[in-house]
């Protein structure tokens, strides 16, 4: 019996860091969501053809910083588990 804890299969070392990097970035989404409304003056001269305050524009930066995340967190994950640990921990 190890008294170190088995983290498990690669798919859940893969599933543990994206679910911890898209909870950080759902959670810096929320405020910027909140104050991207009132900041919209800044920003509208320099739109063209698109309203400061378009909810689908809002929606689709949203998205797109989302899946940013997404590929942020999933890349290295997927990179993590091909390398044995000890090999990992030595290096440090």
């Amino acid at each position: 019996m190890s008294l170190v804890p088995s983290v498990g299969l690669p798919a859940n070392v893969i599933a543990m860091v994206v679910r911890q990097g898209m909870g950080l970035a759902v959670a810096g989404l929320a405020p910027g969501t909140g104050v991207a409304p009132p900041a919209t003056h800044v920003v509208a001269g320099m739109l063209i053809g698109v309203s400061a305050a378009d909810p689908s524009t809002f929606g689709a930066a949203s998205l797109f910083l989302v899946l940013v995340a997404l590929v942020a967190t999933w890349l290295p994950a997927q990179r993590a588990t091909r390398i044995d640990p000890m090999t990992a921990l030595r290096q440090e």
